[in-house]
């Protein structure tokens, strides 16, 4: 609400900045971010096959934006609780499911942090330098939660408070570089598909894309970890705004953020239909079935075949 307050006090001075419209950019930018989006199931995917449970990819992309759908539900967690869900619909057990969501969270979010981190062109200060070692250093802990001795510990502590079994992970920890590469990657592209929509509206040069691809990275994570918020919606809008209000007006700022929120969830809706499509039509959806399988199944013969059996 505040950020829409802005918006509504600077209509006029909106209206009148100097906008640069560029069509064949802008669908440059969606392209680049539909195509960021898809490192996701594939990075989730590596993580599951780790675990012993390989899933197709466009399965994967039909489970991860289907779970996406459900985090602008309150409370913020709905999202990891139903792609968890999904996990065990695919034959993982509770344990699995939940180490596997774990995994995924811990290596996207730090991906994320490392990726603000190395791209920030903030002061040289000594405070600020201290924040990057921080973040980094929040970073190599949560990588270190992952690793397997440490998941077994947690592992063996839940098995004796529920009183089932669990099967131990027995992962190379060094794997774990192959999806932390790709979620490494997923960011960088959404920064820069990111640059390039503030680019179709602004005009900007390539030396803010360093500091766009950062402070887009660091305003999603302070939007995930939010709780209070669904989806982090307006806290990542406004972690957003402050983080651009050094290079662009606050006016102009906040609408950039707000549009991001709206780009992004186009992104995840059509990755949604590009995926229950391609799923479909992998397990066969849109195969014709022969003439026995359609006896078995009681349906009507095709109009040819009905003329071929009157000879």
């Amino acid at each position: 609400m505040i950020l829409c307050g802005e918006l509504w006090s600077h209509w006029t001075a909106l209206k009148g900045y100097s906008w640069k419209l560029s069509l064949p950019i802008g669908l440059l930018s969606f392209g680049a971010l539909l195509g960021s989006l898809f490192l996701l199931p594939w990075g989730l995917k590596v993580v599951l096959a780790l675990l012993g449970h390989p899933i197709p990819f466009f399965r994967m992309g039909k489970i991860l934006f289907l779970s996406l759908m459900a985090k602008y539900l309150p409370g913020g967690w709905w999202t990891l609780v139903g792609r968890a869900h999904l996990y065990r619909q695919e034959g993982l057990t509770l344990a699995q499911a939940s180490v596997a969501v774990f995994l995924e969270t811990i290596l996207i979010v730090t991906a994320g942090i490392f990726v603000f981190a190395m791209f920030s062109l903030g002061s040289s200060s000594f405070l600020w330098d201290l924040q990057k070692i921080f973040l980094i250093g929040l970073g190599s802990v949560c990588l270190f939660l992952i690793h397997p001795l440490f998941l077994n510990l947690l592992l063996s502590l839940a098995e004796r408070i529920f009183k089932k079994p669990v099967t131990p992970l027995q992962y190379p920890y060094r794997k774990i570089a192959y999806p932390f590469f790709i979620f490494f990657l997923f960011w960088l592209g959404m920064g820069t598909s990111f640059w390039l929509l503030a680019d179709s509206l602004l005009g900007l040069k390539l030396t803010a894309l360093p500091r766009m691809v950062s402070a887009f990275a660091l305003s999603w994570v302070l939007g995930f970890l939010s709780l209070v918020t669904p989806g982090g919606l307006g806290v990542r809008e406004g972690a957003l705004t402050l983080l651009l209000k050094p290079y662009l007006p606050l006016y102009a700022a906040v609408a950039l953020g707000l549009l991001s929120r709206l780009w992004w969830m186009g992104g995840e809706i059509l990755g949604l239909v590009i995926s229950l499509l391609a799923e479909r039509s992998s397990r066969g959806g849109f195969r014709i079935l022969s003439r026995k399988e359609r006896g078995k199944l009681a349906l009507p013969s095709l109009p040819g075949e009905k003329r071929k059996s009157l000879v």
